[in-house]
């Protein structure tokens, strides 16, 4: 035979192979009996002037080869000698494979029909043969009437005598499990079809010569490693999906299931959550059913907070609680630790003795502070309408902070690991008083929903990562305390949105970066406001004069900012004042002498600025101040004598100044004095005062600085630091 004529004969085959495809279902549509004698063969029928052999063998019961797939192929010349000889690579996993998939495939298949529940209808073609089955017939709506039927497309036919006995004889047969069917099955419809497909590749590339034999080799490994992957796939996902686990919600029995009905209608868990084994509401409803030592009624109201509470308690990793006294046990649940009841004392009809928090009454908060807590909160605690507290503050909790009831009053869980951004459902708490969110890892836009807390006295986010601009916060008028501090706000603040909180007493804005003037308008009206703080900012232009209207200031901390100019004097009239922080700007001028006006102050801060000038004698009239620091100015003189007054001064720094003159020996007097810092002045010739050295050689002072590396500016043999710095300057 001529190449030409070899070609045109192997296209022949091709074109066989493919209407061998089409027609693999029409072959297939007879399915034998398991106990029948006859036979279905698979062949590719040669043409003229040609012969091809090779294919399917005959067997009894189905075909071991593949409809439409070959084993070898012989193509020979009219005058019988052999040309070409091609072995399909998968000859060996038929051997192996054909012979277990034709026996365990009608088996497979009308197990998987009745594991999917779908009718079947049985048409024996011998009736005197128990468990005979030529086919299954379609139902009506079938659209591919006389192709082999899909397990999904039958209808289940009345029970008779023939298909009884057959059911009666399959128990004696060689019975799959139901995974095992559905998995044979699969692999059956996946040998098949591979079978088919890699046949004719192999076919394709046959005649490229060797190289295109090698490829397609490589081509057959890989689809067979793939077709093992998909099996075992199969294998894992049915397994999981039967053998009765956890991952399938289940609907309970007995009590288990009243309970678990009456919760689920109350709309405090779905339905499925409860039926999943691994849940932990799956884990409260079962103790609450079975295992309580309370053995409460199902029809009892506290039935239902007990579950809510046992839910927390298997969410929270009870063995590490701190204190987790009655939890769980038979006593009411107002005797539990941190649980907190509305207190009762009229007489109850069952006991006579007067109802008190050992009960199982409204609960109104819960208070589990410092408790070591870990895990989350579960949405259950938003079912629990009585309660007007949640106190969660200084634990490990994580997650996000679920919805809560509308009547909730107080929502307090600082210093946890709570994520994600503001609560859109927030905006349902109307009735709330306190919202602390302060010190976890929380993040994102503040949305104008929380002007629907109307209610709000105390708002505390600091300690987050929540951004953004300045909150739109302008409804929130009854609000009293504001802390917004360490956070990535920026922009403005703007002078308009907080004039209309007369009743704000605490204003935290401070480590945050926000931009622009002081807000002048908004600050003179919080007639109420005690507590400022914008430090650490990047706020410019100059500190306004508005303090006179605003006595009540105890704290004004402006420190960290680029304000410049003058400090205000009306800021020197806040005799309630206590601490005042101006420190790190680039304010200029002299130190106000009205200081002496600030007899309540304790901290007073104002180093690193450009201030000049001397310090006030009068500075030693206020007698509370604790603690002093203007160093790392460009002050002159001497320090006054009437420091020595200051009897609870505890820490005085004056460093990097110009002051000069003699150190007075009146500090000595000061007996809460433990920290003297005056290096890097201009003291030139002085000694240190014997009675300061006395104070350190009896340790009631811990920090004495000098410039005392050189002896003709000071001399100190008693200084703890002595300036300048050996390798410095």
């Amino acid at each position: 035979m001529s190449s030409g004529q070899q070609n045109d004969e192997l296209e022949r085959i091709q074109d066989r192979l493919n209407r061998a495809k089409s027609n693999r279902t029409d072959q297939a549509s007879s399915i034998p009996s398991a106990a029948a004698d006859s036979s279905v063969t698979s062949r590719i029928r040669p043409s003229a002037g040609s012969t091809v052999s090779g294919g399917a063998s005959t067997t009894s019961g189905a075909s071991s080869a593949a409809p439409g797939t070959w084993e070898s192929i012989s193509i020979t010349s009219p005058g019988g000698r052999s040309k070409k000889k091609m072995t399909s690579p998968l000859a060996g996993i038929r051997k192996t494979f054909g012979k277990a998939a034709s026996s365990r495939r009608i088996v497979a298949q009308d197990q998987s029909i009745n594991l999917r529940g779908n009718p079947e209808t049985f048409s024996p073609t011998d009736s005197g043969r128990a468990g005979s089955m030529s086919m299954f017939s379609r139902d009506s709506s079938s659209r591919n009437i006389g192709q082999p039927p899909f397990a999904d497309e039958y209808n289940d036919a009345a029970p008779n005598a023939e298909s009884e006995e057959y059911l009666e004889s399959d128990k004696s047969r060689n019975r799959l499990s139901p995974v095992m069917a559905q998995i044979v099955g699969f692999c059956v419809d996946c040998y098949t079809s591979m079978a088919y497909h890699a046949d004719r590749l192999y076919l394709n590339c046959a005649r490229g010569g060797a190289g295109n034999k090698m490829t397609a080799n490589i081509v057959m490994i890989i689809i067979a490693v793939a077709a093992a992957i998909g099996v075992v796939v199969h294998f894992s996902k049915a397994g999981s999906s039967s053998d009765g686990g956890s991952a399938l919600p289940i609907t309970l029995s007995g009590r288990a299931g009243e309970v678990q009905r009456l919760i689920a209608e109350a709309g405090v868990t779905p339905m499925e959550v409860l039926g999943d084994k691994t849940s932990i509401q799956y884990a409260a409803l079962q103790w609450v059913a079975n295992k309580d030592p309370a053995k409460l009624k199902t029809y009892d109201s506290a039935l239902m907070e007990r579950y809510i509470l046992a839910v927390f308690y298997y969410a929270s990793n009870p063995d590490e609680w701190t204190n987790n006294d009655g939890w769980m046990t038979a006593t009411g649940y107002c005797a539990w630790y941190g649980v907190e009841c509305v207190p009762r004392d009229d007489a109850t009809q069952e006991s006579g003795i007067s109802r008190t928090y050992d009960d199982n009454d409204a609960i109104t908060g819960i208070t589990l502070t410092n408790n070591n807590l870990k895990g989350t909160l579960p949405p259950e605690f938003g079912k629990l309408s009585n309660t007007l507290s949640l106190d969660f503050g200084n634990n490990i909790l994580s997650g996000e902070i679920p919805e809560m009831h509308e009547n909730l009053k107080y929502l307090l869980v600082p210093n946890n690991e709570f994520v994600g951004s503001f609560p859109e459902h927030f905006k349902g708490l109307a009735n709330l008083h306190g919202l602390d969110l302060s010190y976890n890892a929380m993040h994102g836009y503040v949305t104008e929903r929380i002007n629907e807390l109307t209610n709000l006295r105390t708002l505390d986010m600091s300690n987050n990562h929540f951004g953004g601009s300045f909150p739109e916060i302008h409804h929130l008028t009854k609000i009293t305390k504001l802390h917004l501090q360490n956070n990535i706000f920026h922009g403005t603040i703007p002078s308009g949105k907080l004039r209309d909180y007369e009743r704000l007493e605490i204003l935290r804005l401070d480590n945050n970066t926000f931009s622009g003037p002081f807000p002048k308008q908004s600050i003179e009206r919080l007639t109420r406001i005690e507590y400022i703080d914008l430090s650490q900012n990047d706020l410019t232009g100059s500190i306004p004069d508005i303090f006179q209207s605003i006595r009540r200031l105890t704290t004004v901390h402006l420190n960290n900012n680029r304000f410049r100019a003058h400090i205000p004097d009306s800021l020197m009239h806040l005799s309630g004042l206590k601490s005042l922080r101006l420190d790190h700007n680039v304010l200029t001028g002299k130190i106000p002498e009205t200081v002496a006006l600030l007899a309540d102050v304790q901290y007073f801060d104002l180093h690193d600025n450009l201030l000049t000038g001397e310090i006030p004698t009068y500075i030693g009239f206020p007698h509370d101040f604790t603690y002093i620091s203007l160093k790392n100015n460009k002050l002159t003189g001497s320090i006054p004598t009437e420091m020595g007054d200051l009897f609870r001064l505890a820490h005085l720094e004056l460093e990097g100044n110009r002051l000069n003159g003699d150190i007075p020996t009146q500090l000595a007097s000061l007996t809460a004095l433990t920290k003297l810092s005056i290096h890097e002045n201009q003291f030139a010739g002085i000694t240190m005062p014997i009675e300061l050295c006395d104070k350190i050689r009896r340790a009631e002072m811990k920090e004495l600085s000098a410039d005392c590396t050189d002896s003709d500016k000071v001399t100190c043999d008693c200084c703890s630091q002595c300036y300048p710095l050996a390798g410095t300057n």
